[in-house]
């Protein structure tokens, strides 16, 4: 990543690039990383965190399968939408409200004792 930057490239193409940094780590590379931004550098930033592609990305397109799935502006698109885009789905059907409809007693357990033998 510091060659590309020292190097002046005009497109960096960054791959899960925060996944073995620290934080204090991950600070100076998103402070470089805007920097290269404000100057009019292309920068494909592929990542899983949401909070790196909010911070960072102006637009976002998600893949699936190797297969486009949407491409949208970050300053358009909930989290919520986002993660929806990758999974498939709706974010409320991946973990659905529970019921406290437990169903008919199965099993009754009365007067356990347990002593050590």
């Amino acid at each position: 990543i510091a060659h590309c930057i020292q190097a002046d490239a005009g497109v960096l193409i960054l791959d899960e690039p925060t996944a073995a940094l620290n934080a204090a780590d991950v600070d100076v590379l998103n402070r470089n990383i805007r920097r290269l931004r404000d100057k009019g550098k292309a920068i494909v930033y592929i990542s899983h965190r949401m909070e790196e592609i909010f911070e960072l990305c102006d637009t976002v397109t998600v893949l699936k399968d190797g297969a486009l799935v949407g491409t949208r502006m970050v300053s358009e698109i909930t989290t919520d939408e986002l993660i929806a885009m990758m999974v498939g789905r709706e974010l409320q059907d991946l973990f659905p409200d529970r019921t406290d409809n437990k169903g008919d007693e199965i099993l009754r357990v009365e007067n356990l004792r347990i002593t050590e033998t």
